[in-house]
């Protein structure tokens, strides 16, 4: 009976062994450029206070990674930053209108830059949304599922509103 008892006890501690590499192995830690990015991100983090109904935004493009230090630098003080034309064509690589014709007395929607946060290896994507009361605030919703940690990244839209944004309320929220 002693060895069935070692043979259990080597046999627990073997699986223990095992399953906390396998956690060890799927946790790792970031490399040092998401860590960076990580860190970048967290100080875009704006979460909205209170309760509100949200309407999603249907016209917005994601700016390109090749483009993001261009709106980086246009979001450096500003959650939302007005854009012409222009400015729309050098971050998007097009000037893009949204699909949705105004019809009196509405305007046609104006572009802007929002700031977002998503996750580090792209896998998931953001959700805009304006509050259905109409004051005009914006929520940029990033996230992804994972039950270990996830790199986030900062993120620009160009989103097309029919007002300025009063507030610009960032979040990101990992799923287990």
């Amino acid at each position: 009976m002693p060895q069935t008892i070692k043979r259990t006890h080597a046999l627990r501690n073997a699986a223990l062994l095992f399953l906390a590499t396998m956690l060890a192995a799927c946790c790792g830690s970031l490399s040092d450029e998401e860590a960076r990015r990580d860190q970048a991100a967290r100080q875009w983090i704006h979460p909205w206070p209170g309760q509100y109904r949200w309407d999603e935004i249907h016209e917005w493009k994601t700016v390109d990674n090749s483009r993001l230090n261009l709106a980086e630098g246009l979001l450096h003080d500003a959650m939302y930053v007005h854009l012409t034309e222009k400015q729309v064509g050098d971050l998007l690589g097009q000037t893009a209108r949204p699909r949705i014709e105004a019809s009196a007395p509405f305007r046609l929607p104006e572009p802007y830059l929002v700031r977002g946060v998503g996750d580090g290896r792209e896998k998931f994507p953001l959700e805009l949304s304006v509050d259905s009361k109409g004051n005009g605030d914006v929520w940029v919703g990033g996230g992804a599922n994972g039950t270990c940690g996830v790199p986030m990244e900062r993120r620009a839209v160009v989103a097309w509103l029919e007002k300025p944004p009063s507030n610009v309320y960032v979040t990101f929220v990992v799923g287990r």
